[in-house]
């Protein structure tokens, strides 16, 4: 049986999500800097670790730069253990990843090329294309049909979801979802909108 036959949904309401993961980094790379750089490091083991040809193909160190393999163990173990919320590791990468001149320490977003390496950054690079295709097995904007209505709820300015996400989705699903465009500048922001009420 599928979740939905178990399940049984009456609808379901969705905050939203990466639907297209390459959409998602494609995004990624056009804005060159991330308000969440942790999600970058936590996709790319999902990915190795659900591709077995990836991970042979390609060591895990190659995908990130230098200035990230210095505190790659440091970062790891906060993944492995799930220490810190995702905004105490936001914050571990932008003080770890940080320039050295900058004032104050901490960047409000992290150049992607903090996180990824030269290989991984360039789209006609092998790598980058295998880890296109692993991302682009992922799509949830093709190839199924809700047995209920899907409501997604997101916003037109939000920098970890890009809003591509739901205009794809929208596009695929037609009447069998709509889409709410929150007034809220962030994703956290329409994230926080779209849940308290529900409390």
């Amino acid at each position: 049986k599928s979740l939905a036959e178990q399940w049984r949904f009456a609808y379901s309401n969705v905050a939203v999500g990466p639907y297209n993961p390459e959409e998602t980094f494609k995004a990624y790379l056009e804005w060159g800097e991330l308000s969440f750089p942790c999600v970058l490091p936590m996709v790319l083991k999902t990915m190795l670790a659900m591709n077995p040809g990836l991970a042979s193909k390609y060591e895990e160190e190659r995908f990130y730069s230098d200035i990230y393999l210095k505190h790659k163990e440091d970062f790891d173990e906060i993944i492995l253990k799930k220490t810190l919320t995702t905004d105490e590791f936001t914050d571990t990468m932008r003080k770890l990843l940080a320039y050295d001149d900058e004032p104050d320490g901490a960047p409000v977003k992290v150049p992607i090329d903090r996180v990824l390496s030269k290989e991984m950054l360039d789209t006609n690079s092998e790598m980058c294309q295998d880890m296109m295709a692993a991302l682009r097995k992922e799509d949830l904007t093709s190839g199924w049909t809700p047995n209920a209505k899907v409501h997604m709820y997101t916003c037109s300015d939000d920098e970890v979801v890009p809003y591509i996400n739901s205009v794809l989705l929208k596009d695929f699903l037609g009447d069998k979802a709509d889409v709410v465009i929150s007034p809220a500048t962030s994703h956290q922001k329409a994230c926080t909108l779209f849940f308290l009420p529900k409390w």
